[in-house]
């Protein structure tokens, strides 16, 4: 069985609390996304970054998980920022979602 790898690090930066990941994003670690998405908006005060540069694959998966991160965002009130990789930025134009979210070049 093929099990996608996907890695999670934090960073704070002077904008806001950011996850990093990189590697792939599949149904095979889903849940481990959504749960390290719930935790950056929970720590967050404003503003958090999820920085999806360097990840290679992008699935269905990763666009629920961030739609649900992007909700849980509003509710509390936390701007949710996006930085994609070029194969991420590629899903959510092809699957119309860019304009729902707050996508910006990496800094």
């Amino acid at each position: 069985m093929d099990h996608r790898i996907a890695s999670f690090g934090r960073d704070e930066r002077p904008e806001g609390v950011c996850l990093i990941i990189a590697g792939e994003l599949d149904e095979s670690n889903g849940e481990e996304l959504y749960a390290e998405l719930v935790r950056l908006i929970a720590e967050a005060r404003s503003s958090a970054i999820v920085d999806l540069t360097a990840v290679t694959f992008f699935s269905s998966t990763g666009i629920a998980a961030l739609l649900c991160a992007r909700a849980r965002a509003d509710i509390r009130d936390v701007k949710l920022f996006i930085e994609p990789s070029w194969a991420v930025k590629r899903i959510l134009d092809i699957t119309d979602l860019t304009p729902e979210f707050n996508v910006r070049d990496a800094v």
